[in-house]
């Protein structure tokens, strides 16, 4: 769990792009959600 920022979400997307590479843990699929009245990203990997 990421707190949603501007940081997070390039960190998400980068490794989104790099996951396809066979030597990196794969991403899943990402999710927003609120945690305790924060704004988070949950992402999903293999």
């Amino acid at each position: 769990v990421l707190h949603d920022c501007v940081k997070a979400r390039r960190e998400v997307e980068l490794h989104w792009r790099a996951s396809y590479c066979k030597h990196i843990v794969q991403v899943k699929d990402v999710y927003e959600n609120t945690y305790s009245g924060n704004k988070c990203l949950l992402v999903v990997m293999e």
